[in-house]
């Protein structure tokens, strides 16, 4: 993460959250960058980690 960014996390993984991780991780929001996803359901924490490239945390 370079020091210039932002640090996000996405709280709720369902299809607005996954709406919005998708706009930051396409380099739209080129200030921010994910670092972690929570979901009340690990699983869809989990998969939208693994969609985004799989280096997201998962905070649970």
């Amino acid at each position: 993460m370079g020091s210039d960014k932002k640090s996000i996390i996405i709280i709720g993984c369902g299809v607005l959250g996954s709406i919005i991780a998708d706009g930051i991780n396409d380099k739209q929001m080129k200030h921010y960058e994910i670092s972690a996803v929570y979901d009340r359901q690990q699983l869809q924490a989990e998969k939208l980690a693994k969609r985004l490239g799989g280096q997201k945390s998962v905070v649970s």
